[in-house]
């Protein structure tokens, strides 16, 4: 993300594909509570909070059905009320923010996401 700011171009490949054998964060934690701690960390990372919201309706639609998403949302809004300290820059909250917009609107408006070379 910051090389991005920066000006640096980026990309993602998406014909790379990994294996995993078990759920994002299981290896501590159960699913609900990597979900709570997931929401934290996009609060303390800068995260918007109408992409927090629709990113936790779209987990919804996965396992643990609704519950999971609600997890995601309450880490969000916990560490929103608590005011939690944010390791990054202003400058890269307001650079991630506007690109979660523009992901979104291109979302919603039915735009195809454009490719993460920038």
């Amino acid at each position: 993300m910051t090389a991005r700011m920066k000006g640096w171009k980026t990309r993602t490949f998406t014909d790379k594909t990994c294996l995993h054998h078990r759920a994002h964060g299981s290896a501590e934690h159960r699913v609900l509570l990597t979900r709570f701690r997931d929401g934290a960390l996009d609060y303390a990372l800068g995260g918007h909070p109408l992409w927090a919201l629709v990113r936790a309706v779209h987990q919804m639609t996965r396992r643990p059905f609704v519950v999971g998403g609600l997890m995601l949302l309450a880490g969000y809004v916990s560490a929103m009320v608590r005011r939690k300290e944010r390791p990054v820059s202003r400058e890269l909250i307001a650079f991630h923010r506007r690109e979660q917009m523009r992901r979104l609107r291109n979302c919603l408006s039915g735009k195809r996401a454009a490719a993460r070379t920038r």
